[in-house]
């Protein structure tokens, strides 16, 4: 009866560590319009993962997202219609690397950068 007990036990933590997370730390960058985010990119370049999120959710769930993708430069536009008064995230994958940026947009439409490639 112990035995099982314990491969239970093991079983239980062994599951919170299958797989990796799909971490956005690094600092990204976009163009934010009215209608569309264009991400920052070069010659070269392939999306191939985005994600866009906003506040009037609560973030969930995402307002666009694509995976499994390649998207080459200069195509890296989201075509969205963005809302005043909100907050919105963007985590995206380019070449591989996995980049975040976040800005949000006043009551009276201006758009201001809050987390941005330095």
């Amino acid at each position: 009866m112990m035995k099982y007990v314990y491969l239970s036990f093991m079983l239980f933590f062994l599951s919170g560590c299958i797989g990796d997370r799909l971490v956005f730390r690094d600092k990204g960058d976009a163009v934010v319009l009215k209608n569309s985010i264009c991400i920052a990119s070069e010659p070269g370049d392939i999306v191939g993962f985005y994600m866009l999120s906003y506040s009037v959710n609560n973030y969930h769930p995402p307002l666009v997202m694509e995976d499994g993708i390649a998207r080459k430069y200069p195509n890296t536009c989201i075509k969205v219609e963005l809302v005043n008064n909100s907050d919105y995230g963007l985590v995206y994958t380019i070449n591989g690397k996995n980049y975040r940026f976040e800005f949000n947009i006043d009551v009276n439409g201006k758009i201001t950068k809050t987390y941005s490639k330095s």
